[in-house]
């Protein structure tokens, strides 16, 4: 399905009971709702079982086209808000992995009366050394040498509605944001109220834990799970104990505008 959202034409998928409280999954760069590795396809049958489970294609990714030129997670998070109301979703419970949990903390930084509660996986608030490295994902000098075999992937997700070679478009508006963005503050994450779980894997390159330590005391409301020896898309990789624990959470937190 689609949704004219701000200047572009979302994509998204549904699951679930129309009349439950919505939760809005929010994949990772260069993801898609098919690409169960940087989003929510694997746990979003079980998430549908308790809420209205809406996964969105962001700006450029996937169907969601971008006529902006860049893409920035503010205007990501934009989009999920424009969508939340124009479907009359509000309050509605927000889950994103990697940049689809940064997006999840804007909203809550920034319209946190669309969200009832927030969970982030491997989110990160601003790019210290580490972050830098694990960003060279969406260096396409990089990928042509080392991942070559991404390359028809990246195709096959991006390219859809879309001219053949988008994708590289897509990459070079990520590495602009990647190598700049994000960068928050403990101020700006302190101004969240929203009930927030932040989960992260122990072998996380992005989710740097110290980081995720600092979210934690900075968000006043917020909770902290880490996963052992998990990497950074543990929704994906550990998905028996991110779901449930989610799950949990979202429960403990419905009631809550």
């Amino acid at each position: 399905m689609y949704a004219e959202v701000n200047d572009i034409r979302m994509y998204y998928e549904e699951m679930g009971d129309p009349g439950a409280t919505p939760l809005i999954l929010l994949h990772g760069a260069s993801g898609a709702i098919d690409a169960p590795e940087s989003g929510w396809a694997n746990l979003m049958p079980s998430f549908a079982e308790r809420y209205r489970a809406i996964h969105l294609e962001h700006r450029g990714h996937g169907r969601t086209n971008n006529p902006a030129g860049a893409i920035r997670y503010e205007m990501i998070a934009d989009d999920v808000v424009q969508f939340i109301e124009q479907l009359g979703l509000a309050p509605a419970h927000i889950a994103g992995v990697s940049d689809g949990g940064i997006v999840a903390l804007v909203v809550g930084m920034t319209r946190p009366d669309v969200a009832r509660a927030l969970v982030a996986v491997g989110p990160n608030y601003y790019n210290d050394e580490q972050v830098v490295i694990a960003n060279q994902f969406a260096d396409l000098e990089i990928m042509a040498r080392e991942r070559p075999e991404e390359m028809a992937k990246m195709a096959a997700l991006h390219d859809r509605n879309k001219p053949a070679g988008w994708w590289r478009e897509l990459f070079r508006q990520l590495q602009e944001n990647l190598a700049a963005y994000p960068d928050y503050t403990k101020a700006d994450l302190a101004r969240i109220p929203n009930p927030t779980l932040l989960i992260a894997g122990g072998d996380d390159l992005w989710g740097n834990l110290d980081q995720m330590v600092d979210m934690k005391k900075a968000i006043p409301n917020s909770e902290l799970l880490i996963v052992n020896h998990a990497p950074h898309v543990v929704q994906f990789t550990h998905p028996w104990i991110v779901g449930p624990q989610v799950l949990d959470f979202l429960d403990r937190h419905s009631g809550q505008a």
